[in-house]
């Protein structure tokens, strides 16, 4: 299944749905700072009533946010060590993973943790799209190869928000 079709089964089937994008990363480490260029992308293309939020390396900090929006279907984007070439683009499920496959972001609340307390909490299903990276050293910019990507993901989000059937925004 494509990544625009598998977000389009995210979004879609549900009535009074209340979109988020959440961008992790960090600007000074490289292609770690993908999910916030998406957030960038997906901000030049007008969304209506899409809450985008760049949360760097503290998502955490962005629950109050998120549960004053009153998210129901929140899809996380970052970079991720995934063992793949860069640019590769997956679905992963944080519940069942562990160590396997891990965020090379550094930030106080685990993202499982984060995505368990708002399904639970606040009934939003969230979704992680990771990235394999090819450089997260510090102090160095997102490469050519990245940005690309990062555009492209933004352009196929966007799409998938306007293609879902009964798609209501905030």
């Amino acid at each position: 299944m494509s990544v625009f079709d598998e977000l389009v089964g995210f979004w879609g089937g549900a009535d009074g749905r209340r979109a988020s994008v959440v961008g992790v990363g960090s600007d000074i480490r490289g292609d770690e700072g993908l999910g916030l260029r998406v957030i960038d992308y997906l901000k030049e293309k007008g969304l209506e009533d899409v809450l985008l939020v760049r949360a760097e390396t503290r998502p955490e900090n962005f629950v109050g946010l998120l549960q004053r929006f009153r998210a129901t279907h929140i899809l996380i984007v970052m970079s991720v060590e995934l063992g793949g070439r860069p640019g590769e683009v997956r679905f992963i499920p944080f519940q069942s993973d562990g160590e396997k496959t891990r965020s090379r972001i550094f930030h106080e609340t685990p993202l499982q943790t984060l995505s368990h307390f708002l399904e639970i909490r606040e009934r939003a299903r969230v979704k992680f799209l990771a990235v394999q990276p090819r450089s997260t050293f510090y102090g160095v910019k997102l490469t050519l190869e990245m940005d690309k990507t990062a555009r492209d993901l933004a352009d196929i989000i966007a799409g998938s928000l306007k293609d879902s059937p009964s798609v209501i925004y905030a």
